[in-house]
């Protein structure tokens, strides 16, 4: 608003020097005689120099930091003393640097700092920004900056939105996570089970048999089992992916999924495998929201299981480890969204891919820090031949 708005500008991309916005060529017309050489010198840095995204280093907290510039690469090191207090090496800043006789500092800076795996976005800019000068044969410079710095500040505001918003909650096929309970009036448990039985891939039915409740007489009561399909597309590792539970009881049905789409392929099954035995009596749904009202309700009545008790059980804990670190480490071959449907193998073969490939480990690294089970990110990155931390913490 100070240093940037003016609503004459035209739209059309100059190469010129920036002459700052309407506010401050008001004060420099203003005040231009009581101003230093100093006070001249930020206001002209101010209007001049870009803003953009500058990944922190290194922190000297109380005293300063190194900051990189991830669209030129440039590296700077600031003074700045409460600020650096609290950075965090791997975090992101939005900010403007002013160069000054004898220091440099942070003339502005967005209050919200970046977790690093939010760099990939960066990252798919700055491919973006290369590729509009690429016919000139150069690398970007800080007047490519100033020139597109609409486009670099979208991509903040819509880092910024994301971080704002509640994560959104996803099944194993990441699909959004929606609970359904859907109710079936039957013919008998007996002839239920035998239709359905084979929805559970993998298990047979004498297994599935074995946890079975019968009648005085001998016939089948109630059972109940889950729905599985073979392997998983989001964890190649996985041998298979739970769909959702089936519960039969006497001639009812209950089926539970957490999709829309789960709930639609499930019903569709159903009805065909079951015909005219199997009448659907009605669905209930519950968003995620809904389920954390309900359990924050029924939170003071219910004994909560203490999650550090169960880990201390060095056996429970080696079990927990083993198979989190397995999951973990199946995710190098998994096609990742944010990646362009790449696997991270495939990802770290570019340099971009590779940056890319790091942010995000270094953005789960963080989120594991308060974690009871720490999976060990070094593994990966051995996995995808990137350099390893001496201390990841």
């Amino acid at each position: 608003m100070l240093f940037e708005w003016n609503p004459e500008k035209t739209l059309r991309k100059s190469k010129e020097k920036p002459q700052g916005g309407l506010v401050v060529q008001a004060y420099l017309k203003k005040a231009a005689n009581r101003l230093s050489a100093l006070e001249h010198l930020i206001l002209e840095q101010a209007i001049t120099r870009p803003v953009s995204f500058y990944e922190i280093v290194r922190v000297h907290p109380g005293r300063g930091a190194v900051l990189r510039d991830i669209l030129i690469g440039e590296e700077t090191e600031i003074e700045e003393h409460s600020g650096s207090e609290m950075m965090r090496p791997g975090d992101v800043l939005y900010a403007q640097l002013w160069i000054l006789p004898d220091v440099a500092t942070l003339g502005r800076s967005a209050p919200i700092p970046i977790p690093p795996d939010r760099k990939v976005e960066i990252v798919k800019l700055r491919a973006q920004l290369q590729r509009k000068i690429k016919k000139q044969n150069r690398e970007l410079s800080v007047a490519d900056l100033t020139r597109y710095t609409d486009a670099i500040r979208t991509v903040y505001l819509d880092i910024r939105d994301a971080l704002s918003k509640p994560p959104k909650l996803q099944n194993t096929d990441g699909e959004p996570f929606l609970s359904h309970k859907i109710h079936f009036n039957t013919q008998s448990a007996q002839s239920t089970f035998d239709a359905l039985a084979s929805l559970a891939w993998g298990v047979t039915r004498e297994e599935l048999l074995e946890e079975a409740e019968r009648n005085p007489d001998g016939s089948l009561r109630s059972i109940e089992f889950a729905w599985l399909k073979k392997g998983n597309q989001m964890h190649p590792s996985w041998e298979s992916t739970v769909l959702g539970h089936l519960k039969i009881f006497g001639k009812t049905l209950l089926v539970e999924v957490n999709s829309a789409n789960r709930a639609k392929r499930i019903r569709e099954e159903i009805e065909q495998r079951l015909g005219s035995q199997a009448i659907h009596v009605g669905t209930e749904t519950e968003s995620p929201e809904q389920m954390l009202k309900q359990a924050k309700a029924l939170r003071g009545a219910e004994e909560k299981i203490d999650e550090d008790d169960l880990m201390r059980d060095p056996e429970v804990r080696r079990q927990i480890e083993e198979q989190v670190q397995k999951q973990v480490e199946g995710w190098v071959r998994t096609k990742v969204p944010v990646l362009g449907g790449r696997t991270p193998l495939q990802a770290v073969a570019d340099p971009d891919g590779r940056e890319m490939v790091e942010a995000l480990l270094q953005g789960w690294e963080r989120q594991n820090e308060a974690g009871i089970v720490r999976p060990d990110i070094n593994a990966l990155r051995r996995l995808l031949n990137l350099p390893v931390k001496a201390n990841p913490s």
